[in-house]
């Protein structure tokens, strides 16, 4: 595969990595969900990074979150909403929906919430 990059930086270096416009999916998977409501803006949807993902973005481009954390995901949904994304996608239940098995690949952080019976949350917005 040749349009596929994968990075292990902090959010805010994306923009000196990549290319305004440049991204066409950008997925969030099982990221910490810094529970405590002071580190809220440690949140990868955050406002200051969706931001980010804005400028990093083709148009129509889409970014996609998975979590098991049910408040980390109601709260990104409150952000992506009050930011002027568009929600694309939903699942509360994402191995349980009919949403494309392309989805479903699983993390090793996934497969171990799966094997607890805890539900996979996800979300794909469009700016």
């Amino acid at each position: 595969v040749e349009n596929i990059v994968f990075v292990r930086v902090h959010t805010e270096s994306l923009p000196r990595i990549l290319r305004s416009h440049s991204v066409a999916e950008i997925w969030l998977t099982f990221s910490d969900p810094f529970p405590k409501k002071r580190y809220a803006k440690h949140r990868l949807t955050h406002p200051n990074f969706l931001t980010i993902y804005r400028d990093l973005l083709v148009a129509g481009g889409t970014l996609r979150q998975k979590t098991d954390n049910h408040t980390l995901f109601d709260w990104s949904l409150e952000q992506f909403v009050s930011n002027g994304w568009q929600i694309r996608e939903l699942s509360y239940d994402l191995h349980e929906s009919k949403l494309p098995d392309d989805y479903k690949i699983t993390t090793t952080f996934e497969k171990k919430f799966l094997d607890e019976g805890l539900p996979i949350y996800y979300a794909a917005v469009t700016c």
